[in-house]
């Protein structure tokens, strides 16, 4: 690497590992209950890439009262592969939750091999060599349910599958700088810790939203997305225990009792 590569890189790093936490208010104001569909006005929407030239239809309140609905056509994030997502700009550290279901257009699960719908923590670009992003979500892939966290650097994708119960799941990623702590909790039940990505590339400004694709090393499309909200906030986190914890001086079990709030 060049002089100059390896002054931007850390100049990168020591900016997001000292990122302010967002404005609590600001953040809320982004939240969307999805009660009125005016309120897709306010969300970026991003088609992808139509594999079989069939885009990705959604709707609030339409389908279903007080949901965003989400039918994607055959379509998936991989790699420099894009689909179907809905964002907002976020700067700084954040908390963002969203409760979903995944189910077939006509059966309980999805029958399309790869169908998954979650939270997608994204670098804005234009540049199919430069894709860089963090997922949380949850869907079927090879016929069982699953969770899927994914990380993606320069268009190059790795990802993990764990088995997940079928239904409605609350999925949430909380940034604290340079780190990215991925949690899931079913109805009833406790927040439960499933992974933290440290992306110390990943800029202060970034696109968090929701996304949905389908039909990945199959033939066919099917799923439907089922949003019942999608939540930001702050995280409340203490600064000194966010710097503590960025030096690596405390464990995330310290932070979580602010991050599962």
């Amino acid at each position: 690497m060049k002089k100059t590569g390896v002054i931007a890189a850390v100049a990168a790093a020591v900016l997001v590992s000292t990122l302010p936490a967002a404005g609590a208010s600001g953040l809320s104001a982004l939240s969307d209950e999805f009660g009125d569909p005016a309120s897709l006005a306010k969300w970026q929407v991003f088609q992808g890439d139509l594999q079989d030239g069939v885009e990705s239809r959604y709707d609030v309140g339409a389908t279903t009262p007080g949901q965003l609905t989400i039918v994607p056509g055959r379509s998936w994030w991989f790699g420099d592969t894009r689909a179907f997502f809905l964002s907002e700009s976020v700067r700084g550290d954040f908390k963002a939750t969203m409760l979903v279901q995944a189910t077939g257009k006509q059966t309980p699960l999805p029958t399309a091999n790869w169908s998954l719908s979650g939270i997608l923590v994204r670098q804005p670009t234009s540049d199919r060599t430069r894709e860089s992003w963090v997922s949380l979500r949850s869907g079927v892939v090879g016929g069982s349910p699953v969770f899927e966290r994914k990380t993606t650097r320069t268009s190059r994708s790795e990802l993990v599958l764990t088995s997940a119960k079928p239904g409605w799941v609350e999925l949430r990623i909380a940034r604290l700088g340079p780190k990215f702590v991925l949690l899931y909790r079913y109805p009833g039940d406790r927040w439960r810790l499933h992974w933290v990505y440290t992306r110390f590339d990943l800029p202060a400004q970034l696109q968090v939203g929701i996304d949905a694709f389908t039909g990945d090393e199959d033939t066919k499309a099917d799923l439907v997305s089922h949003v019942d909200y999608f939540r930001f906030a702050a995280t409340a986190v203490p600064t000194k225990l966010r710097k503590g914890y960025l030096a690596g001086r405390v464990g995330i079990g310290k932070l979580l009792p602010y991050l599962v709030r």
